[in-house]
């Protein structure tokens, strides 16, 4: 909202991507100490759920704001309302469940029973990683579905509006449409895959949920 220039934007984009990095490896951390390992698939799509209900409820409204204040206003808004949530976030997290005041016996005991036991961290070698299969599965996966993200986050607003001539009003509507459908897959998809890692195996339940959604955007 502050800036001035195209070279302004681009810096302040910058950091806030550099920023918001942070935010996965974070999320990673908390599910691990607070989530039990058959759960966490569940978690972690209401956890995307989150962001794909947010992005279809924004378009709606950045017009209606942009329309009666200009751009600027939609970007102050959305900060505002999101360091109030900053704020609310960091009152109420503890990084682990035993921190928490209002935990209970009972349910910390449930937790511990369902994380995974711990084993002590051994650093690896660049090369070692580099050469891992799985890594690179998990990359391409990663890049693909952020890809297709970004597109509808970023240009496919634009997309509608100069090459399908639509109104303001039809584009918010129909830039919505793809988070609408991201919610519903991402909360299901999440159950599913512990649906199916608790009858055969975790990662197993992970994987073919993974593969099978991601074969299906592409197709």
């Amino acid at each position: 909202a502050v800036a001035w220039s195209f070279a302004s934007l681009l810096v302040i984009r910058l950091v806030f991507g550099g920023l918001e990095a942070a935010l996965s490896p974070s999320i990673a951390a908390a599910f691990s100490r607070w989530i039990p390992e058959t759960e966490r698939s569940s978690a972690f799509g209401a956890f995307l759920s989150g962001g794909r209900l947010g992005a279809a409820l924004t378009p709606p409204l950045v017009t209606i704001l942009m329309l009666k204040f200009g751009w600027r206003v939609s970007f102050v808004t959305f900060g505002a309302v999101g360091i109030v949530w900053s704020g609310i976030w960091y009152f109420c997290f503890r990084n682990y469940p035993a921190e928490h005041p209002r935990m209970s016996a009972s349910e910390l005991e449930t937790i511990n029973s369902g994380l995974p036991v711990r084993t002590e961290a051994k650093g690896a070698r660049w090369q070692v990683l580099l050469r891992s299969s799985r890594l690179w599965c998990l990359l391409g996966a990663a890049f693909g579905s952020t890809f297709l993200w970004q597109f509808f986050i970023t240009w496919f607003p634009t997309y509608l509006r100069e090459h399908r001539s639509l109104s303001i009003g039809e584009v918010s509507l129909y830039a919505s449409l793809p988070f609408v459908f991201g919610f519903v897959g991402t909360t299901s998809g999440g159950w599913i895959a512990d649906l199916v890692g608790r009858k055969v195996d975790v990662r197993f339940g992970r994987t073919l949920v993974g593969l099978c959604s991601l074969i299906g955007a592409c197709l």
